[in-house]
């Protein structure tokens, strides 16, 4: 049998370096690259599963003026784009008798039941979780019924590309194509797929060209600043799954570590450059080197600060107890502050 994958780089390099593409060689790279992505999604396919999870109808989430800021909205938009619709989600099998799914697809006491492409059900049972990668594991009851999915020896680096496989309410196939566009998110713990995601296929099989295992889609909570059909999606490596597959199948959480916490509160009539504080709050970070209501962040651990948002996301790359410098604006005068960053306090309580 010929390779796929082989005959899309055949085509690709076939032409002369000079040469214009004419629109019979694009038909048949696209040909090619069709052949690949449907190569891939057969070969995937047996492994990836549909989960049933019993579960009350969703209700919608009401925005607070603070969810309408922190996620960017003006005008009207429906609450249930931000709530857990109805009906299955998707997993891979990783292992014999493990599934792995979004830690969020999950949520809740149900009793869970798990459907293979030949319609069978299964009934599985919540094991482990991480909450760092935001993977949830299922233990199968009959562990010999469903095949694990081949895991990819490729690296995940950006631009590879890569196919996103998941089951629709029907049951039926989905294939999204994208690339790694990101490494290094949440703190390390995942990566960036551009494959678009949705409620749908989060939980499905981020794969190579070949139909191996690179990851698992992830969307962190309803909770998000992106609505959870807005396309924007996480991945969590194998390579990271892996190493703690057997404590994960023996029911242990391994915890998220500890968020790092700056310490202030947006001053929302703002709208210049940087962030104006417009609260601090008391014994944090920002709090004992001495920044007030009023000052306006312009650089954060030399980054230039242009919104809110932007200094949510530099404070979460870093760990708690990280020294870096806040330059803020008090009246004409630019003042530096070494802080060293604390923990989120909802972090602080889980301990």
């Amino acid at each position: 049998m010929r390779n796929p994958t082989l005959l899309l780089l055949l085509s690709l390099a076939s032409a002369p370096a000079w040469a214009a593409p004419s629109a019979e060689d694009d038909i048949q790279t696209l040909e090619a690259m069709d052949r690949v992505q449907a190569a891939a999604a057969e070969k995937a396919a047996p492994s990836v599963v549909q989960i049933t999870v019993e579960r009350s109808p969703a209700t919608k989430r009401e925005l607070s003026q603070t969810d309408r800021m922190r996620l960017g909205l003006r005008g009207y938009v429906p609450n249930g784009y931000y709530a857990r619709p109805d009906g299955p989600v998707t997993g891979v099998v990783i292992a014999p008798g493990l599934v792995a799914t979004s830690e969020w697809n999950l949520a809740g006491e149900g009793a869970v039941e798990v459907t293979d492409h030949l319609g069978r059900t299964f009934s599985a049972e919540r094991v482990g979780r991480d909450e760092a990668l935001r993977v949830a594991l299922l233990r199968v009851m009959d562990k010999g019924a469903l095949k694990p999915l081949e895991r990819s020896t490729h690296s995940i680096r950006p631009g590879r590309s890569l196919l996103l496989l998941a089951r629709n309410p029907g049951g039926a196939l989905t294939l999204t194509r994208g690339i790694v566009s990101g490494l290094s998110r949440e703190r390390g713990a995942a990566f960036t797929p551009s494959c678009r995601t949705s409620y749908g296929n989060v939980g499905g099989a981020l794969l190579d060209l070949e139909g191996n295992l690179l990851g698992v889609a992830v969307r962190h909570d309803d909770r998000a600043r992106q609505g959870q059909s807005s396309g924007v999606g996480f991945g969590a490596r194998l390579s990271r799954i892996l190493p703690n597959l057997e404590a994960l199948a023996k029911g242990e959480v391994i915890p998220a570590p500890p968020r790092a916490f700056l310490g202030i509160g947006l001053d929302q009539r703002y709208t210049g450059d940087g962030v104006r504080v417009g609260r601090v709050i008391e014994g944090t970070a920002a709090q004992k080197v001495g920044i007030r209501p009023g000052d306006v962040i312009l650089v954060f651990n030399s980054v230039k600060i242009e919104h809110f948002n932007q200094l949510v996301e530099e404070i979460l790359k870093l760990a708690v107890g990280t020294e870096i410098i806040v330059t803020v604006k008090r009246g004409d005068e630019e003042i530096d502050y070494t802080v060293q960053l604390g923990v989120r306090p909802e972090d602080q309580k889980k301990k």
